[in-house]
């Protein structure tokens, strides 16, 4: 088979995944926010709808088990629309994870612990994991300035 042939059908079986994750989202969005589905935009930030960051990464979470991989929960806060996550799902290769049951023990430990914790304990940990993680993309913009991108 021709390389162009090849591009083409990864190119389709790429198309096919956005519009089923980006139909998943917006019925998910909508049965949450009980709208009708043709209400919701898959251009409108998650925020215009009046989410929380918890409920960001919840939906992060039902993605989890839509999609049977494991996702950053991050991933969410970082798109700000259907759109924009659906198009990251369906092209984006560090998106195609492994499987839930390949995770080390005390990951699958803090997802079960998500369950058992109020909104506001979850909202803290996030942001407790979004000011490591800016701290950690600052320390390498620092150490790459320096000429030190190994560190």
């Amino acid at each position: 088979m021709s390389k162009s042939i090849e591009t083409l059908q990864e190119k389709s079986k790429e198309a096919k995944k956005y519009h089923e994750i980006q139909s998943w989202l917006v019925a998910h969005l909508a049965h949450s926010l009980d709208l009708d589905p043709d209400m919701v935009n898959i251009h409108q930030d998650f925020t215009d709808y009046g989410l929380s960051s918890v409920e960001m990464v919840n939906i992060s979470g039902d993605l989890e088990e839509y999609l049977n991989c494991r996702l950053d929960p991050m991933l969410v806060l970082e798109r700000p629309n259907i759109h924009a996550l659906s198009d990251y799902l369906a092209n984006s290769t560090s998106a195609k994870v492994s499987d839930r049951a390949s995770f080390h023990p005390e990951a699958q430990q803090l997802l079960a612990e998500l369950d058992t914790m109020s909104d506001e304990e979850v909202d803290q940990l996030l942001n407790t994991m979004l000011s490591a993680q800016e701290l950690t993309e600052e320390k390498f913009a620092v150490n790459r300035s320096l000429g030190h991108a190994d560190e």
